[in-house]
């Protein structure tokens, strides 16, 4: 499968992202799946500048980008990095790309009103813990951390 892993960061496209991830993963292409930043071109500009060299940048609305992660799914040149700002979004494309997506890593989350602190990077509300043992559910591999050298936390780590 060439859709390596979607990532999770309200910051989307940063250094650890640009940097770490894609050179772990080998990643020549990066999906940032994001109705704010589609429709403003500033924005997408600053994450087409931070992405790293000989790395395509695609900035796609979440709905549009269903279709082209399932085309990402089969293709024999690119290994893709999808990147998301939030658990709903991934949920959602997780489950509207039709299989193509068995691998989320969830980075930073900000603390937000009514959301806990999971670790030190993420914090999630009620809605998104169970979105995320539905995806567990459909045997889709959810992970948290930062950095590709970090041990990888499963849900249920927390909660011991």
């Amino acid at each position: 499968m060439t859709i390596a892993l979607m990532r999770v960061d309200n910051r989307l496209l940063h250094g650890q992202v640009a940097i770490s991830w894609s050179n772990h993963l080998g990643i020549n292409t990066i999906l940032i799946a994001n109705d704010e930043v589609k429709n403003d071109k500033t924005k997408a500009m600053i994450y087409d500048l931070a992405k790293p060299a000989n790395t395509r940048l695609y900035v796609r609305g979440l709905e549009e980008s269903c279709d082209i992660v399932e085309k990402f799914k089969d293709s024999q040149k690119s290994h893709v990095l999808v990147i998301v700002s939030n658990i709903k979004d991934a949920y959602y494309l997780a489950n509207e790309s039709k299989g193509s997506i068995q691998h989320i890593n969830v980075g930073g989350l900000n603390k937000v009103d009514n959301k806990e602190k999971l670790s030190e990077n993420v914090y999630l509300d009620q809605y998104e813990i169970e979105m995320i043992k539905e995806l567990k559910s459909k045997n889709i591999k959810v992970e948290f951390r930062m950095l590709p050298h970090d041990n990888e936390k499963s849900l249920e780590d927390f909660s011991k």
